[in-house]
């Protein structure tokens, strides 16, 4: 059985105006983070085609077991980051191009990349989260928190366990 607990992430960020620069006293990051949500969003796209691709390959059935759990949470993270990129388009329309042109670059790679170039793509980002969220975690309190009153605030504490299945297969 898999350890990997799929988690649904929902934020209330139609609720609210989503301002590009929230963290105003580290604007860098917020736009890192807003970066993130726009290429998460193409990325967890290319990962919901290439895993039912891969699946008929794997053999043993925890890896499936997992790789399909997998694939769900990308798809969960994808909506927490469309809510987010949806309230920043809200905003900011002419952002609504630049997802586009995101989404469209993930969609050239999955039509011209091999499967195995994509499962290492996949298996390297995937091996980068778990640093990069414990940084985050480690700093929440100037990166997240002076950002966050009034709105909805992510709960890095709810995150998935990241578990690489291109890296394991």
């Amino acid at each position: 059985m898999t350890e990997l607990i799929v988690r649904k992430l929902r934020f209330a960020f139609a609720d609210h105006h989503v301002p590009f620069l929230w963290n105003e006293s580290n604007p860098a990051f917020s736009s890192m983070a807003n970066a993130v949500s726009f290429l998460a969003i193409a990325f967890e796209k290319m990962i919901g085609q290439m895993i039912p691709e891969a699946m008929p390959l794997i053999t043993d059935p925890v890896i499936a077991e997992e790789a399909d759990a997998f694939v769900r949470q990308e798809g969960q993270h994808s909506m927490g980051h469309r809510q987010h990129a949806k309230g920043l388009i809200k905003s900011y329309p002419g952002l609504k191009e630049t997802l586009d042109e995101v989404i469209a670059a993930f969609d050239d790679l999955t039509a011209n990349k091999p499967l195995k170039y994509r499962l290492a793509y996949t298996a390297d980002l995937e091996a980068t989260f778990t640093p990069v969220f414990k940084l985050m975690l480690d700093h929440d309190d100037t990166l997240f928190a002076p950002a966050m009153t009034g709105w909805p605030r992510c709960s890095f504490g709810t995150l998935s366990k990241r578990s690489s299945i291109a890296a394991r297969h």
